[in-house]
């Protein structure tokens, strides 16, 4: 009963900035990684995303924290296929500011089902390119989990 379970449950890309906010103790993105949420989803990021994570601190305490954090996600292998449609959709969107990783990041979340995002541009840029993007709130929201 629970593979099937696990079947139904959404594929969600986690951003680095949601990431960060949960090392920082923000209820929001904290919240995702309780039970009900996890029921519904599972998580996943990118070698991208991890690299920022780790190089983001020196400190031993934080760097234990992620290595807590990245412990219940799962890392996407770290070939990024190139899709044609992708490259064409982000194209359209190159006049639009965006940071190296964000196209990286863009382009693997488009093999899930939702990316989960705080980050401004990658909130506009996730529909432009056909990643559903939304902050961690309001997908808690849609779940119907109380934060």
């Amino acid at each position: 009963m629970e593979g099937a379970m696990s079947d139904k449950r959404l594929r969600v890309f986690l951003d680095t900035s949601v990431l960060f906010a949960a090392l920082r103790g923000d209820p929001g993105a904290n919240a995702l990684f309780k039970p009900e949420p996890e029921e519904a989803a599972s998580y996943v990021v990118s070698p991208v995303v991890t690299q920022e994570l780790l190089l983001s601190s020196e400190n031993p305490a934080i760097k234990a924290k992620i290595g807590e954090l990245i412990r219940q996600v799962e890392v996407l292998g770290a070939e990024a296929p190139v899709i044609p449609e992708l490259l064409e959709d982000i194209r359209k969107v190159r006049n639009q500011s965006a940071h190296a990783n964000d196209l990286l990041i863009l382009g693997d979340a488009r093999n899930c089902d939702r990316l989960l995002t705080y980050d401004k541009a990658l909130l506009i840029l996730g529909p432009a390119v056909g990643v559903a993007a939304s902050t961690p709130e309001a997908f808690l929201a849609e779940l119907g989990v109380e934060q």
